[in-house]
């Protein structure tokens, strides 16, 4: 059975801009041109496996890439959906076998 993961992804690439605000929209306007250049030896992903899914945004409703398409987060097995004291919605997912 599938489980959960949460997925961190980073990687560097260089804009051209007026200032450092101008910059950080420059970057995210180019964040899927970037990605597609950039050669996977230099994209750093690291995955979690839970027990928590804290993905910011991310909540039971959501469908997670990888998936069938239909299958919410709070669907999965073991995945309980609460808000944590900040008030963002996290999932816990029991350790699965």
């Amino acid at each position: 059975m599938k489980k959960l993961f949460n997925v961190t992804v980073s990687y560097d690439f260089v804009v051209e801009a007026e200032d450092d605000g101008d910059a950080f929209e420059v970057a995210l306007q180019n964040l899927h041109n970037a990605i597609r250049d950039i050669p996977e030896k230099y994209i750093q992903i690291l995955v979690d496996e839970g027990p928590y899914i804290w993905a910011h945004g991310w909540d039971g409703d959501c469908i997670p890439y990888g998936g069938d398409g239909n299958t919410r987060t709070k669907d999965y097995e073991g995945v309980t959906v609460y808000k944590d004291e900040l008030n963002d919605v996290v999932a816990e997912q029991s350790k699965l076998k």
